[in-house]
């Protein structure tokens, strides 16, 4: 990345400078403050505030517990009444009781917004949700869909963050992160819709993305193995704030070496349900936020010959708009991380797993179904609006920032320029019928299936003018008569508006 960003690059390498130092103090910390068990989301309060102490067992806000002492907070009771569609939501600004938290007693050190561990959805097969609208600090880490309870099952955790500074200092942030004391694995969500996050500071893991352990699971009594499929989206708001991550892992747990277990297991990561990391950029505002990454970008992708475990690290385009205006016109160029953001550190990208048989590490990624890979100069796709927009992408191209602390982009040049992830424009193509969100030539039920599970595809407007046009290429089926055009609108009103009350995970 080019010197012209406005950036505190000295601050950033005092910041590293002081790992030994912050961990040696942790460490102390710990030795004097055992950890308790945890404090755990009950809703007693009948509320989904987080800052209501009755609405956490033993009615005590986290990170304390019934002795007052420092513990990690867990969310794993999934929804009821008292959820307004946001789950579990921390908001300092809106939050009735959040005056009242601040003249609490917390362990020294801590404070309302100043706690120690997190996990989301561990031990439970309940999904959960924490919508965060505020500043939130953690000294140690978060695990965000951790295990189900039950072996060969899958939990889901899902945090949305719309406003306020997330900031894990000094430890790691595992998006699906293994559990060695309970069975089942855990999928994990983050959707970045604004504020800042900032992973690794001062040391720590960085972002990892389907993690998992070698460790003997206290329950299978096996190797806990790989967690399963984790999805970090971001969104590119009209707003300040950055997505930054000191290390960025996809897919970061290899599996158990050959030697050790003979060969594949079903603890190692098969690329399917298990070591599993998707990124998904949408493009908004006439760009996308790129993910900011001082040190090292891991993608790996593929087969591994030295544990017999597959990988998968996936990205995926969502158009929340056109990417250019015009008959074949060329889409705006587009930034997807800024690997060793401030060249401080001399990150780089890189990876393990085999793509195309040839023994060779191939760090790059795949289509979000996998079923494409997208090597140095492939096309990457993406349609809004019955056009389908076309990119180049490159590992070696370079983001230039004029406010990297509001994510302002300056410029982006394309392969050859650097170590970042870039897509440079290629073209653009009519592609059919506008509501065709499927591509497949006609507008129909399918379509609004598609629009349902993911808005940014396009106008439900359109879908509504043209659902059962005849399609663009000979298909088979007929098309449907107006009563059942009526039928099916009147269903998708109905769908829309229990969407809107539903948890997405």
């Amino acid at each position: 990345m080019k010197a012209l960003q406005i950036f505190s690059r000295n601050n950033l390498v005092a910041c590293r400078k002081l790992v030994a130092i912050g961990a040696a103090l942790l460490t102390l910390h710990t030795i004097a403050t055992p950890v308790h068990a945890a404090v755990s989301w009950d809703a007693d309060g009948a509320s989904q505030w987080w800052f209501n102490n009755v609405n956490w067992s033993d009615d005590m806000l986290p990170p304390n517990n019934s002795s007052g002492a420092v513990t990690d907070t867990q969310i794993n009771m999934g929804t009821g009444a008292w959820d307004q569609g946001e789950g579990v939501v921390y908001d300092p600004t809106n939050d009735p009781f959040f005056a009242a938290a601040q003249g609490m007693s917390f362990p020294a050190g801590y404070g309302p917004q100043l706690l120690d561990n997190l996990y989301i959805s561990r031990s439970t097969t309940l999904s959960n949700l924490l919508t965060i609208k505020g500043d939130i600090n953690f000294i140690d880490g978060i695990v965000v869909g951790r295990s189900s309870g039950v072996d060969g099952v899958a939990t889901n955790g899902r945090i949305n963050q719309l406003s306020g500074v997330f900031s894990i200092p000094n430890d790691e942030f595992d998006l699906a992160g293994p559990d060695t004391s309970n069975a089942g694995i855990g999928n994990g969500t983050y959707d970045y819709r604004g504020g800042t996050l900032d992973i690794g500071a001062t040391g720590g893991a960085g972002l990892r993305m389907s993690h998992g352990s070698n460790s003997t699971n206290g329950v299978t009594l096996e190797a806990t193995g790989a967690s399963g499929i984790a999805r970090f989206i971001v969104h590119n708001p009209n707003s300040g704030g950055y997505v930054r991550s000191f290390d960025v892992a996809v897919a970061s747990y290899a599996g158990v070496a050959v030697a050790t277990d003979g060969g594949t297991t079903v603890r190692d990561p098969d690329g399917v349900n298990r070591g599993v990391g998707i990124f998904e950029f949408h493009y908004e505002n006439g760009q996308t936020r790129p993910f900011q990454v001082p040190h090292n970008l891991s993608i790996n992708n593929g087969f591994d010959a030295a544990t017999g475990g597959t990988r998968s690290s996936r990205l995926e385009l969502v158009l929340s708009e056109a990417a250019c205006t015009g008959a074949a016109c060329v889409p705006n160029d587009i930034g997807l991380f800024d690997v060793d953001f401030g060249e401080i550190f001399n990150g780089s990208i890189q990876g393990t797993g085999d793509l195309n048989g040839d023994t060779l590490n191939d760090p790059v990624f795949s289509s979000a179904d996998a079923s494409t890979n997208y090597f140095e100069g492939d096309t990457v796709s993406a349609s809004f609006g019955g056009v389908r927009y076309d990119w180049t992408i490159s590992y070696t191209g370079d983001i230039s920032w004029t406010d990297a602390d509001n994510s302002v982009v300056g410029s982006i040049l394309g392969a050859g320029n650097g170590k970042d992830v870039v897509l440079i424009g290629l073209g653009s193509e009519s592609v059919g019928l506008a509501g065709d969100f499927d591509m497949d030539g006609d507008v129909d039920g399918n379509d609004f299936l598609v629009w349902q599970r993911n808005t940014a595809v396009g106008s439900l407007t359109d879908w509504q003018d043209n659902y059962g046009m005849p399609p663009l290429t000979a298909a088979i089926g007929s098309v449907p008569e107006p009563g059942s055009l009526l039928l099916l609108s009147a269903a998708a009103l109905s769908l829309i508006g229990l969407r809107r009350q539903s948890i997405s995970i």
